[in-house]
């Protein structure tokens, strides 16, 4: 079960690898722009749902249990599964531009608050402690980042979520 979530992170970064490909790391759109606009949505949408019905099951059905998660955990997952579905519905264009980075917050912060307890609370070892905490801190520093203006951010935003999937694999294949 948990190479399911290998599998969905190999998905999301082949999606997100052509993306820089394709529109080079300085766009200013985010990956839920390329992914739910234009004439690239034909490809990038079902490869998105694929992702996020596949990162979503092995969160639920493997990582969070095989981690003894608490009830706070599935509440922060929740929380964050189902405003990534609603970014992932409502593209950042026009009126929705602040419901979008609204939801993109919240995803972010409840991402953000499950693997550092997650990272804290279940780390092995020396090497996965340090480890888990290097990543935090640059994830927390992808964070900060995000906020300061709309230049760069496609590269903030796959900072973001390549210290994210880091920590999860680490979490993962560490146990």
């Amino acid at each position: 079960m948990k190479h399911v979530g290998l599998l969905a992170i190999a998905i999301y970064w082949v999606v997100v690898g052509y993306i820089l490909y394709k529109w080079g790391p300085d766009s200013s759109k985010t990956i839920s722009d390329h992914v739910a606009v234009g004439s690239q949505k034909k490809i990038y949408t079902p490869l998105a749902l694929v992702y996020l019905v596949l990162f979503s099951w092995f969160l639920f059905g493997w990582f969070l249990p095989s981690l003894n998660g608490q009830l706070y955990h599935y509440i922060l997952l929740c929380i964050g599964v189902v405003f990534l579905f609603l970014t992932f519905l409502i593209p950042r264009h026009g009126k929705y531009i602040k419901l979008h980075d609204s939801f993109a917050n919240v995803v972010g912060c409840s991402l953000w608050l499950l693997v550092t307890t997650l990272a804290v609370l279940d780390a092995k070892g020396l090497t996965a402690v340090v480890g888990a905490m290097a990543l935090l801190i640059m994830m927390t520093i992808g964070v900060l980042l995000a906020k300061g203006g709309r230049r760069h951010y496609l590269q903030t935003q796959v900072f973001y979520f390549a210290m994210f999937h880091a920590i999860i694999l680490l979490l993962t294949y560490t146990r």
